[in-house]
């Protein structure tokens, strides 16, 4: 995401003028006819349908990819046979990852397909995921596909920082602009309360 859609845009991504890398969010991370923000990347990240239903597909079994939250039947699951019983940040980055390669062109499984770094990708969703605002797209995940959000403890990685600008690091630069606004107005109230008080 971060250009405009429109047949411009494309017909510049085809004959590459515009270069799509892994640190560019794919319009797939968003659910369809999500209006994009980019001052708020956070809204509606992660709700696509299709991700929903890759991740069901993947790990419940392909009966269930159409099914509400945690519909199982027939035989043991891929959750059920390695005992998973919630998401966990990898797993997601995982089933992403397969979601993107599926809808682009490729024939055959490249770790990087012309611009496009799957590694890089994949690592970019694991620390996206892993950070505390990450919890509630696990959430979201857990319930859809077990019927039930569990958000124990997740797996962690040592994960390097994408270097440039990117999409992952515009919301990262976001989350900590929110999370400023928030300490500031704590701040202030404690502030006017102790004012206050003497």
């Amino acid at each position: 995401m971060g250009w405009d859609a429109d047949p411009t845009v494309w017909a510049d991504v085809l004959c590459g003028r515009k270069k799509v890398t892994a640190q560019l969010f794919p319009r797939l991370l968003y659910s369809e006819g999500h209006v994009y923000n980019p001052y708020d990347m956070e809204d509606g990240l992660l709700r696509n349908h299709i991700l929903v239903r890759n991740a069901k597909h993947i790990f419940m079994g392909p009966a269930s990819a159409l099914r509400g939250p945690g519909y199982k039947k027939g035989r043991a699951s891929l959750s059920k046979i390695i005992g998973m019983s919630r998401i966990t940040p990898r797993a997601l980055a995982y089933t992403i990852v397969q979601s993107r390669f599926s809808i682009s062109d490729a024939q055959e499984w490249h770790t990087v397909d012309r611009d496009f770094n799957y590694r890089d990708f994949f690592w970019s969703l694991v620390e996206l995921l892993e950070a505390d605002e990450g919890k509630a797209i696990l959430e979201y995940f857990n319930h859809e596909i077990f019927g039930a959000a569990e958000t124990d403890e997740t797996d962690t990685a040592a994960v390097g920082q994408a270097q440039g600008a990117s999409s992952f690091n515009r919301l990262k630069e976001q989350r900590a602009a929110k999370q400023a606004v928030a300490a500031q107005a704590a701040l202030a109230a404690a502030q006017a309360a102790l004012a206050a008080s003497a």
